[in-house]
């Protein structure tokens, strides 16, 4: 059981959509909203995080036409199914603490991966080190899709990589 406030739980009809289904709209519904914020038809996406969420996201952007998807996730369980859920590449790393940096060779695995960086990065996983990972690792115009939460302030660790690889970030 868990206690939520009424005001953010929708109504599900379980005479028309099972328990077992309904319990997937939340994290589904979610990485849909992050995966529809650019057209990722023919583009190389990176998808930071590949829990709940980065996982139906590999999904997705499959789904959307993305011509190559590449996941980073640490957890080696998380790893594997975003394999078998058609990741063509996944990265595994050691996390680096609570340092907000970007892991140099996580951002080096990634940007080898397109002609020079990925054409969209969707960060999932909240982390601040991961938002600076996918930050440094899209091409130039490329975009950015911060969209795993955390509470807190975040820093940014090369404010001018947006400006002057003119990035977009939705």
């Amino acid at each position: 059981y868990v206690k939520l406030p009424a005001r953010v739980l929708w109504r599900t009809d379980t005479a028309k959509i099972r328990p077992e289904v309904a319990c997937l709209q939340e994290p589904f519904g979610n990485a849909v909203h992050a995966c529809t914020k650019v057209d990722l038809r023919g583009g190389t996406v990176a998808i930071f995080g590949c829990g709940t969420i980065g996982l139906f996201a590999v999904l997705i952007a499959r789904a959307l036409g993305a011509a190559r998807i590449i996941g980073i996730e640490p957890n080696e369980r998380n790893a594997a199914m975003a394999e078998q859920l058609g990741a063509d590449k996944v990265i595994r790393f050691k996390p680096i603490g609570d340092s907000p940096r970007a892991d140099e060779d996580v951002v080096r695995e990634v940007r080898d991966f397109g002609p020079d960086g990925v054409d969209v990065a969707i960060e999932m996983s909240g982390y601040n080190s991961s938002v600076n990972n996918a930050i440094q690792s899209v091409r130039r115009g490329g975009h950015v899709v911060p969209f795993g939460i955390k509470s807190g302030d975040f820093v940014i660790q090369d404010y001018s990589q947006i400006v002057s690889k003119g990035l977009s970030l939705h």
